[in-house]
């Protein structure tokens, strides 16, 4: 069979402060799932590798999570994850990558 679809991955943003170290509850999957994006640059899933990344280990128990992966973010909305900084959480615009040559948008 051949996948017509392009390359995706679905990411959860948590800030840092939020615990997933156990299986979530239903309620706790839902809020989880509102705060997830499906990501399809290949820039992010290849270049910055989070194809690589494995979910949580609570969430691998979850069929609602076990497919997501997970980045941090901090107070002002930008990924504190090591090798994925220049991507940043808008309330206007959602996932927002920035161009770390060009320090604009892509």
């Amino acid at each position: 069979m051949t996948r017509l679809a392009e390359p995706s991955a679905n990411v959860v943003f948590l800030p840092e402060s939020e615990r997933v170290d156990q299986r979530p509850t239903v309620q706790k999957c839902r809020d989880y799932l509102m705060r997830s994006v499906s990501v399809t640059s290949k820039r992010i899933l290849f270049g910055m590798g989070l194809f690589r990344q494995d979910p949580p280990k609570g969430w691998q128990e979850s069929g609602l999570l076990r497919r997501h992966r997970l980045l941090r973010i901090g107070p002002a909305g930008r990924v504190v994850d090591p090798g994925f900084r220049s991507m940043r959480i808008d309330r206007e615009l959602g996932l927002v990558v920035e161009d770390e040559e060009h320090d604009g948008d892509i």
